[in-house]
């Protein structure tokens, strides 16, 4: 209740001071107007006063029972920006500490990694140059959650993916004539991956099964080679990189997330996410 009068008060005072110039105009025009124009003006005057009576009772009244003041600081709110500003400058341990405990364990039972904690969080992030454009917005409240929408930029530094690189060639291109089907397209991001890391010949089948169970969309990915190398380093399979200068030079990706659904809760006395940042709409800027 207090928050709603808070948000209403500087309209409540303007239309006041509308009433109140209309009230002064009014008395003004009658020192130059003649007497029977006066009359006229009679009713008009005791409708503004009677207004402005009321309004300034209400306002007086609302004053005394729930004292006006500032909207109080939305905490959650203020978590969630910390949360992203604190990736930002590297700060992961505070990042890592505004998920809600039940995320984390949702982020381990989705990984199969019993022991996901703080340094498998810091790696999400090893490619990650820089972001902007920031911008978070209170939706709704559900229960005792918060609801907010966040968007922003994000720059990544990445291993050229081949794959993504051509996008923008002609379906007639002749780039696909050997590319079209599932076992092309396989050795095709093997080769890839080959560019910027030393792949041992038993590690293949891993690597073919790794890519086998991923989504076209995945693949599709600009920055694929690193997400694999990183899911395949998490499962066991250590890659190591090609030193420069025989390996290719890293792309820099440019991406725009928007996260509509992000749900805060309150826990150990604190505001922390709960869910709705693994849900994302991803654009890449050309």
């Amino acid at each position: 209740m207090i928050e709603f009068f808070s948000r209403i008060i500087d309209p409540v005072f303007i239309v006041l001071l509308l009433i109140s110039l209309a009230t002064v105009l009014l008395f003004l025009a009658s020192f130059f107007l003649p007497t029977w124009l006066i009359a006229r003006f009679e009713s008009s005057a005791k409708v503004v006063a009677a207004m402005t009576a009321i309004i300034s009772l209400a306002v007086s009244a609302a004053g005394v029972i729930l004292p006006l003041r500032p909207a109080a600081k939305d905490e959650a709110q203020s978590a969630l920006e910390q949360y992203f500003e604190s990736i930002k400058v590297r700060d992961f341990k505070i990042a890592y500490d505004i998920l809600s405990d039940a995320r984390k364990q949702e982020k381990r039972q989705e990984l199969q990694m019993p022991n996901w904690g703080l340094k498998d969080f810091s790696d999400l992030f090893v490619g990650t140059r820089g972001s902007d454009n920031m911008k978070v917005e209170f939706l709704r409240i559900s229960g005792g959650d918060r609801i907010y929408k966040a968007s922003y930029d994000v720059y990544d530094d990445a291993p050229r993916s081949i794959i993504f690189a051509n996008r923008k060639q002609l379906f007639s291109s002749k780039l696909f004539d050997g590319i079209l089907n599932r076992e092309n397209i396989l050795n095709w991001v093997i080769d890839n991956l080959r560019q910027y890391y030393r792949v041992p010949d038993d590690s293949l089948p891993t690597i073919r099964s790794y890519i086998d169970n991923r989504t076209i969309e995945s693949v599709l990915d600009p920055i694929f080679i690193s997400v694999m190398v990183a899911d395949l380093e998490r499962g066991g399979l250590k890659l190591v990189a090609i030193p420069n200068p025989s390996r290719p030079d890293d792309d820099r990706i440019k991406r725009h997330f928007v996260h509509d659904t992000i749900v805060m809760i309150k826990e150990h006395g604190a505001w922390r996410i709960r869910s709705g940042l693994g849900a994302s709409t991803i654009a890449v800027y050309p």
